[in-house]
């Protein structure tokens, strides 16, 4: 099935984290019933529309893209107007983007847009550059430069790589947090504030002007092309300029800074916040290099105070702000250079960035970063989280009870929860599919009842150290829940012998506390695959903790032992699975579902493994699956045994 088909028919999307009734940036169906939402929830108001082909999310909104250029938000395009009391209500659902009059539809169409903090921007077919402020209803403003001159003009360098662009077009537009930005042809990026923009005088019936002139400044060193075959440079400042820094390739604005990424697979970064920012320049990272022997950095992503840079063979390096702030420091303080190596371990180099394991060769395409959590979307479509979630808000993704979220690793269940790389080197993956998560409420509230298993590994001082162990074996079960023979339903996955997920992840957005990702659903494939694992579940009731078994001491890969033991063995076919009779607390409205949700799924956590043709499944041929998850566990623990330097 061609990839637009599938858009058309599969495509979803989902968010979660903050729902505060004051922003509403999530887009459901009920915006003012849940402050919080743990779990990804499907945008309502998209069925009627085009194709989504892109999402991102602003500080206070999300924003989608369909196939035909339309842009539709929801939430508060500008919450700090909000804070200060001059805004009316958030918009609670998904409303279309709107433009002044235009005869020109091209001029209307847009191609590629950024969501920032407190704005959008936009580039449209025919190249003119849009900016929406204040609030989603108003019109957007054409941007035009005060001092760049963007007016079309013959390229004289015929040598220069294909396509040929034109001197003076926009090809892209990037929001920050302070600043917006676009990168101009045969000029370099150029980037303006916003903050001192103003809002219409009163209502929200007035509209912006259809145009805004910008004080733009261009980020030095930006603007060289590269000649194609034999071609030489226009000059030899051009020459030097490609030698030492390159052609830009792609950019990132960050709070204060802009960083870029080169063809000759170099990281330069430019403060744009001091009051004289050309007095500095650019300065180079040289401790962002990959590994040795590593291909070069090809891609950066980032947005507020976080960035990545990652290549083609699996290096993934991830950087703070703070480490910008000091490499800027360090580089101008040591006589204007811009080119300072690092000592290790130097005051100048820290915070410094960080290699996490859960991301080395792990096919990572795209990393998402919120104010204080990561997304990471793979190349076979899995969402992984890392980092915070401030007032247990669910922007990570992994549910909000604290006995389920505690199994994933997610800890501690209070004002501020954390996952963040689990014994085996993991982030929990993100979950869009309902079976994954009804798995996840029985393992919590009834086989391997949680609470009482935390309160036993409390009593003996166990809880801190196996609670990773345990998190990353209940994600190896149950992350692959799609990864069966059985499911492959197409050619092209039966020749490979690759399954290709149920819910294919093509897109992952995060800002403030919330989040979003364009996924493909295949409802048939989950609806089978929901079958096929009735029949996995343990033979055995409520998991009980041993701690007299075996030898001392007592450690936390032998309670991990204990639990395989549990899942893999034991039982006839007669034996059932019980969730416990104890009523689940529930404090809020989401807590209230998922009881419910409970109530109506019963006979999954009750009724006896069966085949799809409804026949009892044989204890051993339960046996043998539980055996290969077990195994697959143990080559992971193996694999994370080796030091990551």
């Amino acid at each position: 099935m061609s990839l637009f088909r599938r858009l058309r028919t599969q495509s979803k999307v989902f968010t979660w984290g903050s729902a505060d009734r004051q922003a509403s940036p999530l887009g459901h169906t009920d915006p003012m019933n849940n402050r919080h939402v743990g779990w990804p929830t499907q945008m309502a108001g998209l069925k009627n529309l085009d194709p989504v082909v892109d999402v991102q999310c602003g500080g206070w909104s999300t924003t989608v893209m369909t196939s035909k250029g339309d842009l539709y938000s929801v939430g508060r395009l500008d919450g700090e107007l909000w804070l200060g009391g001059r805004e009316p209500p958030p918009n609670q659902f998904l409303e279309r983007l709107n433009f002044p009059p235009s005869p020109n539809v091209a001029d209307t169409t847009v191609t590629q847009f950024s969501s920032g903090r407190t704005s959008i921007v936009a580039l449209s077919e025919s190249g003119v550059l849009w900016q929406w402020r204040y609030n989603i209803k108003y019109w957007a403003a054409r941007v035009e430069f005060e001092h760049l001159d963007t007016s079309a003009a013959e390229d004289n360098n015929t040598t220069l790589t294909e396509p040929r662009q034109t001197h003076g077009q926009i090809t892209r537009a990037v929001a920050g947090w302070h600043v917006n930005s676009a990168y101009v042809v045969g000029k370099g990026i150029v980037y303006w504030k916003i903050s001192h923009l103003k809002p219409p005088l009163s209502g929200p019936e007035l509209t912006p002007p259809p145009s805004c002139t910008v004080d733009d400044t261009l980020v030095p060193g930006t603007s060289y092309r590269r000649p194609r075959r034999q071609g030489r440079d226009a000059s030899a400042e051009d020459e030097e300029l490609g030698q030492t820094v390159g052609e830009m390739r792609n950019y990132i604005v960050l709070e204060h800074f802009i960083v870029f990424l080169t063809d000759l697979g170099k990281i330069f970064a430019f403060h744009h916040t001091p009051d004289n920012p050309m007095a500095h320049g650019i300065f180079e990272l040289k401790h962002l290099a990959p590994t040795e022997g590593g291909e070069p950095m090809s891609e950066i992503q980032g947005s507020f105070r976080s960035f990545a840079v990652f290549n083609s063979t699996g290096d993934v390096v991830i950087g703070s702000q703070e480490f910008l702030q000091q490499s800027f420091l360090r580089a101008f303080d040591a006589g204007g250079e811009a080119s300072v190596e690092f000592p290790p371990g130097s005051p100048a180099a820290s915070p410094p960035p960080v290699r996490p394991p859960a991301l080395q060769n792990r096919g990572v395409i795209s990393l998402a970063f919120g104010d204080w959590h990561q997304l990471a979307l793979t190349r076979d479509g899995r969402v992984l989280a890392s980092g915070n979630e401030p007032q247990a808000c669910g922007c990570l993704g992994l549910g909000t009870d604290p006995d389920e979220t505690t199994l994933r690793g997610v800890v501690p269940p209070g004002v501020v929860r954390s996952a963040k790389d689990q014994t085996l080197g993991r982030w929990p993956q993100v979950w869009f599919s309902t079976e994954q998560r009804e798995w996840l409420r029985y393992l919590a509230h009834g086989a391997l009842d949680s609470e009482l298993l935390f309160d036993q590994l409390r009593s003996i001082g166990m809880l801190e150290r196996v609670l990773p162990v345990l998190g990353d074996w209940v994600e190896v079960r149950g992350g692959d829940w799609d990864l069966h023979p059985d499911l492959d339903d197409d050619d092209n996955e039966q020749a490979s012998g690759r399954s290709e997920p149920a819910c294919f992840a093509l897109k992952v957005a995060a800002a403030g506390w919330h989040s979003g990702a364009l996924v493909l659903c295949n409802r048939e494939k989950m609806e089978r695959m929901y079958r096929i694992h009735k029949g996995f579940l343990p033979a055995s009731n409520t998991f009980n903790l041993d701690v007299n078994a075996g030898p001392s001491p007592f450690t936390a890969n032998r309670i991990l032992d204990q639990v395989r033991t549990w899942w893999a063995g034991g039982g006839d076919a007669s034996d059932t699975w019980t969730t416990r009779t104890t009523p689940v607390k529930t404090t809020s409205a989401d807590a209230q579902r998922d009881q419910a949700d409970r109530r109506r799924h019963s006979h999954y956590y009750t009724t006896k493994p069966w085949n799809s043709d409804g026949t009892n499944v044989p204890p051993a041929a339960r046996h043998e699956v539980r055996i290969n998850v077990s195994s697959i566990m143990d080559e992971q623990s193996n694999a994370s045994s080796t030091t990551v330097s």
